[in-house]
């Protein structure tokens, strides 16, 4: 599960705090996220570049866990997002 972690409050129903990307939605430049896979309710969808936009705000690898930042990341490789260093090793 990819999960992103935003430093600040961005809106009311988004504070800062770690989140798992539910679904991404590339035409409309929007993903999901919810704090966690059982959270109930109405799921946050923010547009990708307003996160990409807010200094701090990292992605986690999914193969290193290293987090890192979202500012070149294109919204179509959110899901299963791994860093370069991965990227490179097949591991």
């Amino acid at each position: 599960m990819t999960r992103l972690r935003i430093p600040v409050r961005l809106t009311e129903d988004l504070p800062a705090g770690d989140y798992e990307v539910l679904y991404v939605r590339p035409a409309a430049g929007e993903i999901q996220v919810a704090a966690t896979l059982l959270s109930v309710g109405q799921k946050e969808k923010p547009k990708w570049e307003l996160l990409q936009r807010q200094a701090g705000v990292r992605i986690e690898c999914l193969n290193c866990r290293g987090w890192y930042g979202v500012a070149e990341i294109p919204v179509d490789e959110i899901r299963g997002w791994r860093c370069p260093a991965c990227r490179g090793s097949l591991t």
